[in-house]
C-alpha cells in the first residue's frame, strides 16, 4: 500500500444520509470522497423488500435538493424510493467510489486516515481532516445472542430477507421480535396465508403501539416541532425503542390471527422452547430483532456506553472531533435516523465542514 492520498472529506456509505451529505458539501464548494462498499449507490437498501411501504408519509422523505415528490403515493415504496435516489445521484453528478469496504479509521494527528479495500481487492489509505459515517442499519442486521445457526435446521431469515413469497410457503411461522419489522412480516404473511396456517409472535417485552394519525393527519406531522428541540436524557430513555405507528400486530392478536407467546428460552433442533417450558414447532422463524448503527470500522473512535446514549453532540463524536455520525438514534434530534432528520443533519453537518475547513 502506497502512501495515503489526501482529501478534505471522506463519506462512509453511499445510501440516502452519504448522498445527501456529498450533494450539500458540493453545494458549499467543498470537495469529498465518498465511499461505497456496494456495487451501486443505494446498496443497503437493496438489500430490503422492495415492497415494503416507509411508515412516515412521502412529502418528509426529500433530501436536500431532491426534486419535488407531488404526484408520488402517500407512503412511498422503498424499491420507488430507490429509484428515485439514483436519479438523485444522477442529477447532481454525485460521485461514488463503489466496491470500497472500509476497514479501519483511525485517528492522524487533527485529521483521520479511512483505510479500505477497493474493487480489486488492493488495499488504499486517505488522510482526510472530516469523516462522514453513513454507514446506516441495514448492513447490520441483530440476531438473538443464544441462537446458534449451525445448530438448528429449522429454515430461517432475518426480517430483512423476508418476502412474501417466503412467507406464503410457511404454515407454521414463528416471528421473533415485536417491534416495525414484526409489524412488517406479519402485515406481509396476513396478504398471503392461507387457511389453518398459524403464526406466534415471540416477545420479550410489551408491544408499544401509537396511534398513525392524530384528528385525521399523520402523527409524523404533530411532532415536527418536537424534533427541533434539544434531546435531554429523559427524552432519551423514554424513546429509545420507536413506537409501531397503527400497524398489523394488535389487530391480528385480538382477532386470533396471531398467537403471542413468551419469549424463547432455547432454540433445539427442530424445535424451539418458550419460556415456562412450552415447546413450538415452526417451519420457518423470522428474526424481527432489528439492526444495530454499523460502527465496527470506526474502533475506539466511537464508542456505546453502557447506558446505549451515544457519545454524540451536533452529529459529532465527543471521543473524536471531526468525526460526523449521520443517520444515529438521537444523533442530533429525535428525528436523526429518519429520512427527514437525516435531511436536516446532513444540511447541518457540510455546513460546520465548510465553516471549519474555511478558517
Amino acid at each position: 500500500m502506497s502512501g495515503p492520498d489526501r482529501q478534505e472529506t471522506v463519506i462512509l456509505g453511499a445510501g440516502p444520509a452519504g448522498l445527501a451529505a456529498a450533494y450539500c458539501l458540493a453545494r458549499r464548494g467543498r470537495p469529498y470522497l465518498l465511499l461505497e462498499q456496494g456495487e451501486q449507490a443505494g446498496a443497503g437498501l437493496r438489500l430490503v423488500d422492495p415492497e415494503m411501504t416507509f411508515v412516515s408519509p412521502t412529502p418528509l422523505s426529500r433530501l436536500p435538493g431532491m426534486e419535488s415528490l407531488k404526484g408520488e403515493a402517500p407512503y412511498m415504496t422503498l424499491g420507488r424510493y430507490v429509484e428515485l435516489l439514483e436519479r438523485y445521484r444522477r442529477q447532481h453528478g454525485i460521485a461514488v467510489t463503489t466496491g470500497a469496504r472500509v476497514e479501519r479509521v483511525e485517528r492522524r494527528g487533527d485529521g483521520f486516515e479511512v483505510v479500505y479495500r477497493d474493487a480489486a481487492g488492493a488495499s488504499r489509505a486517505v488522510a482526510a481532516r472530516f469523516v462522514i459515517n453513513a454507514t446506516g442499519v441495514v448492513s447490520a442486521p441483530v440476531l438473538p445472542p443464544d441462537f446458534d445457526p449451525a445448530a438448528i435446521t429449522i429454515p430461517w431469515v432475518h426480517s430483512r430477507e423476508a418476502r412474501r413469497e417466503t412467507l406464503a410457503a410457511s404454515r407454521r411461522l414463528l416471528v421473533v421480535g415485536g417491534g416495525i419489522s414484526a409489524d412488517d412480516v406479519i402485515g406481509d404473511w396476513l396478504q398471503v396465508r392461507r387457511s389453518g396456517e398459524r403464526a406466534w409472535l415471540a416477545l420479550r417485552s410489551r408491544l408499544r403501539v401509537a396511534p398513525k394519525t392524530l384528528l385525521g393527519i399523520d402523527v409524523h406531522y404533530w411532532v415536527w416541532l418536537v424534533e427541533q428541540l434539544p434531546i435531554l436524557p429523559w427524552v432519551w430513555r423514554k424513546f429509545r425503542r420507536n413506537p409501531i405507528l397503527g400497524g398489523n400486530l394488535s389487530p391480528a392478536i385480538r382477532r386470533g390471527d396471531v398467537l403471542r407467546v413468551p419469549p424463547v428460552s432455547r432454540y433445539l433442533a427442530d424445535r424451539v422452547e418458550l419460556a415456562g417450558g412450552e415447546r413450538i414447532e415452526p417451519d420457518l422463524i423470522v428474526f424481527a430483532t432489528g439492526f444495530t448503527y454499523a460502527t465496527p470500522h470506526l474502533g475506539d473512535l466511537f464508542r456505546w456506553p453502557k447506558d446505549g446514549r451515544p457519545r454524540v453532540r451536533g452529529c459529532e463524536s465527543l471521543d473524536a472531533p471531526g468525526l460526523f455520525l449521520l443517520g444515529l438514534h438521537f444523533g442530533r434530534t429525535f428525528a436523526s435516523p429518519f429520512l427527514r432528520g437525516i435531511a436536516r443533519d446532513a444540511d447541518y453537518v457540510a455546513r460546520r465542514i465548510a465553516r471549519q475547513a474555511g478558517r
